[in-house]
């Protein structure tokens, strides 16, 4: 009777029985260089904070405040402090939104550059003949005019047409006076800004005050910054690149 054949192994090539399970791997190392480094979590990214839109401020821990409120029938002064005021939803839609340029320099004009709704934009000046933005409409946004002193007005029923303006004064060409007087800013209801010159330092063009428009409410802010050239450098200082020149100082229409 013949031998009873013995149990295969992992030798035996011969033999039937199931292979051998492999050895269980060992937990890897940091001396293993076969192993994947271990993933390590990333912390997220912290998102950059947003610039506060025109008429806000970041307020410390990066919050955003409100600019100032205009009140009815105020009185307020806007300085290097504090040059931005918002004005009330009255303010900005009802009557006329009159900027007047007080100085006792002969000579000095006012001007505004603007940028309506549309996306036009140009200067309207009285001294120079532009007188109504945009020109020649029956019922415009802005009108240039003299009383005591030049003025423009803002028709409030317009709002949301304007889209933004510069106001800017002039001196006589080759001129370069030490600024003195104020710009002072008339709203519905006997609401009074008012910002003195006496900070601006000598220069060919000075801008005043800007005025933007924002969801239906004029945003008020004293630029109160002095160029050397002309007309034309201040609308490309403020990124009016859709004016083109005549001259220096006048938009080819």
């Amino acid at each position: 009777m013949p031998a009873a054949r013995s149990a295969s192994t992992s030798l035996d090539l011969d033999g039937l029985g199931a292979p051998a399970a492999p050895p269980a791997r060992t937990p890897s190392t940091s001396l293993d260089l076969d192993a994947p480094p271990p993933a390590r979590p990333r912390p997220a990214a912290a998102a950059p904070a947003a610039p506060p839109p025109p008429g806000q401020r970041a307020a410390p821990g990066g919050r955003v405040r409100l600019a100032s409120r205009l009140g009815p029938g105020t009185r307020q002064v806007l300085t290097p402090a504090a040059p931005t005021v918002t004005l009330t939803r009255l303010q900005s839609g009802i009557g006329t939104v009159t900027v007047e340029l007080a100085v006792g320099t002969s000579g000095v004009r006012l001007g505004g550059m603007y940028e309506l709704a549309d996306g036009t934009q140009s200067t309207v000046q009285q001294s120079q003949g532009e007188r109504t933005a945009p020109p020649g409409a029956r019922r415009p946004v802005i009108v240039a005019g003299r009383d005591r002193f030049e003025e423009l007005g803002v028709d409030a029923r317009r709002c949301r047409d304007l889209r933004r303006l510069i106001v800017y004064a002039l001196p006589p060409a080759g001129a370069s006076p030490a600024w003195t007087g104020t710009v002072i800013l008339r709203t519905y209801g006997g609401a009074r800004l008012e910002v003195p010159l006496d900070g601006l330092q000598a220069g060919d063009v000075a801008a005043l005050l800007s005025i933007y428009q924002m969801r239906g409410e004029f945003v008020v802010r004293a630029e109160m910054q002095t160029l050397l050239g002309r007309v034309r450098e201040l609308a490309r200082a403020y990124g009016f690149e859709g004016i083109t020149w005549l001259d220096p100082d006048t938009p080819l229409r």
